[in-house]
């Protein structure tokens, strides 16, 4: 598995090297906080089209990935990727404006990134599955990134995935303990969840957050997300401070 740091990913970004960073959270993460010049393709998108993944990665003049109307994807200010239709994106992901696909074939770095780590792992399984084997993962992902005091272009957009996950996992626990007050069966709810948080860890795997990567706030494009993005330097590296320093919005009401 190729693994880059935070470090050599700024390192070959400051040499001049083609480097295409490729967020795969969703869209109402990426437009909450995002790396500035990344494109979001969206996890879920990856894996109900992976030839077009196959096809977008695997060679050819390099280029940033287009939505067929000019604007890149993710990138806030044109077009995006949000795999709220399946036509709709499965065109979106396989077609470009004449700007080529993601990897020039010739020296250029995919990089894939998420919150920590563990999507952007599952997408570079995908690409494997796919027959790619020279994409990279950011390690430890934006938060690491953050934590260097890289700098991050930020928005309004939704909680981070864990965040949600934390919440709606411990909004059931709680739940289902006090109903059991009432009506006792409702404590296996709560060790539903429990059994479910343990073999999540176990299999480094979260269906929670799939299934909750496909509520409205979620699915939101990035443009739609909110408008008035502001890149955010972090401390160190000669930038300023405030990485991280301000927490995510919440997510907006569906």
């Amino acid at each position: 598995m190729n693994i880059l740091d935070t470090a050599q990913v700024r390192e070959l970004m400051e040499v001049g090297a083609d480097v295409r960073l490729i967020d795969v959270r969703t869209p109402g993460e990426f437009a909450a906080a995002h790396i500035p010049g990344s494109a979001n393709v969206p996890l879920d998108l990856l894996r109900t089209h992976p030839a077009q993944l196959a096809a977008r990665l695997g060679g050819g003049p390099g280029g940033q990935l287009s939505d067929g109307a000019g604007g890149r994807l993710g990138d806030g200010t044109g077009g995006h990727a949000n795999g709220t239709s399946g036509a709709g994106s499965s065109d979106r992901l396989s077609r470009g404006s004449g700007s080529g696909p993601l990897s020039n074939g010739a020296g250029g770095h995919v990089v894939l990134v998420c919150r920590s780590g563990v999507r952007a792992r599952d997408a570079q399984r995908l690409a494997a599955a796919a027959g790619l084997s020279g994409v990279s993962v950011l390690d430890g992902g934006l938060t690491a990134w953050e934590s260097h005091g890289a700098p991050v272009t930020r928005g309004r957009g939704a909680w981070a995935m864990e965040r949600q996950v934390r919440l709606v996992a411990g909004g059931i626990v709680l739940a289902g303990v006090a109903g059991s007050l009432a009506w006792e069966p409702l404590k296996w709810v709560s060790g539903a969840i429990g059994a479910g948080l343990v073999f999540a860890a176990l299999t480094d795997t979260c269906a929670m957050s799939r299934a909750l990567s496909l509520l409205p706030w979620n699915r939101m494009a990035p443009a739609e997300a909110g408008s008035g993005s502001r890149p955010e330097a972090g401390s160190g590296s000669g930038a300023g401070s405030g990485a991280g320093s301000r927490p995510a919005a919440p997510p907006t009401q569906p």
